[in-house]
């Protein structure tokens, strides 16, 4: 009898400690619906998560995430696997306005019309309403909204995901952007298009590989002239860093996806900066069937 009775209890433990574990494994895999501003372990971004719309958006400034009432104490650490599969927004209204904005970096572009919002394909249910102190921090752009920019993103995030590949990563710690691919307001325009992206990087900061390839250019410019790292990748992308203060890898040497392959640089008359640059910055391009592409199709 007592045998029986041991026999029970250890099935009834058994049962109890799987029955833990798969609540425990769902919690994992799911963020509490009660956090509404979040971070991952180890990365010093902010995000505000709007649950009802499966939404995050990250908070540009210190200035913005206290506008909301939020104290430090508020935000919680979450997982980064799961944190980095809720969507970003990418569109935002005043709270009391009408008027809908298309965020690329940290611009904000006008969608001038519903018939412009219908026939870029967005969803009246995927816009975020900020307040008066975020949206003021957006600047205004004209950069022109069309189907070749917005099909482009959503046809590689179909093919990577296909192949059970994840878009590039982000090739520095800073996502500002000060000039983009095509940027009118770009200063040395009168010499050339602006082929790629500047995004905000002290002199001397890490540049990473967006994904792993092999180095088929590493140029190291004669005193401050400019130098760049080219990376071909196996999607058939050659991704360009300039504006590099030193230089980690040589041709021919293969790296992978995040690897630190050299230093930004860009402030004038220094080391790699070259001729046209008014201060640090990384300037990436991605080339694709040997033509520039807007690199913010490519990357997270």
């Amino acid at each position: 009898m007592n045998n029986k009775i041991f026999k029970y209890s250890i099935f009834i433990s058994i049962f109890i400690i799987f029955f833990c574990f798969c609540i425990s494994a769902k919690a994992n895999n799911e963020i509490d619906k009660n956090i509404v501003v979040a971070k991952s372990l180890n990365k010093p971004r902010v995000f505000y998560l709007d649950h009802s719309k499966g939404l995050k958006k990250v908070f540009l400034n210190e200035k913005i995430f206290l506008s909301y009432g939020y104290k430090w104490g508020d935000i919680k650490i979450v997982n980064e696997e799961i944190l980095n599969s809720i969507n970003d927004t990418n569109l935002i209204k005043l709270d009391g306005k009408s008027a809908v904005f298309y965020i690329l970096g940290n611009k904000k572009i006008l969608i001038k019309s519903e018939e412009e919002f219908t026939k870029l394909g967005f969803d009246w249910n995927k816009i975020l309403t900020v307040n008066e102190t975020e949206f003021n921090s957006y600047e205004n752009s004209n950069i022109i909204l069309d189907n070749i920019v917005i099909n482009a993103k959503a046809d590689f995030y179909i093919s990577k995901n296909k192949n059970s590949q994840e878009v590039c990563s982000w090739p520095t710690n800073n996502k500002n952007i000060y000039y983009y691919f095509h940027d009118k307001t770009y200063p040395y325009k009168y010499i050339s298009e602006h082929e790629g992206i500047d995004i905000e990087s002290p002199q001397g900061s890490e540049v990473k590989a967006i994904a792993s390839g092999k180095i088929i250019k590493s140029v190291t410019g004669k005193n401050n002239d400019y130098s760049y790292i080219e990376i071909e990748h196996k999607n058939g992308l050659i991704s360009h860093y300039g504006h590099l203060s030193k230089i980690f890898k040589s041709i021919n040497e293969s790296v992978n996806e995040n690897e630190i392959i050299g230093l930004s640089g860009g402030a004038p008359s220094t080391s790699g900066s070259g001729n046209y640059s008014s201060g640090p910055h990384l300037h990436l391009e991605i080339i694709k069937n040997k033509v520039a592409v807007n690199p913010l199709i490519y990357i997270n």
